[in-house]
């Protein structure tokens, strides 16, 4: 019987917030691997849309919210973007990114 990997744990910070399937998905990628924050920041980026859908609709909290969009894109461009300088792109990083961009645009409502 192969040895079993221990599973890599995940931050408290984040742990109680995600479904089990999330976890399982974020600790199938080494953590080392830059696939792991991308996964971590779709994770993250689909938490924040869905809350999104009940915060408070006052300009100042709109402002805050397109804010954040810009911030989680700007780290997910530069993630992508230090992956490629020293990597071929591959496909579960590319599959990771369409993940997103879909689950980005049915939040928000657009088609892409």
């Amino acid at each position: 019987m192969p040895a079993r990997k221990p599973s890599r744990p995940i931050s408290p910070l984040f742990a109680r917030y995600l479904t089990s399937d999330e976890k399982k998905s974020l600790r199938a990628v080494p953590a080392d691997n830059p696939a792991s924050e991308i996964n971590l920041l779709r994770v993250l980026s689909a938490h924040f849309m869905k809350f999104q859908q009940s915060a408070p609709k006052d300009m100042d909290s709109r402002m805050q919210a397109l804010r954040t969009c810009l911030v989680l894109s700007e780290q997910l461009s530069k993630l992508v973007r230090a992956y490629n300088q020293d990597h071929e792109p591959l496909d579960e990083i590319q599959v990771a990114i369409y993940k997103a961009l879909d689950e980005l645009s049915e939040e928000l409502g657009i088609d892409l």
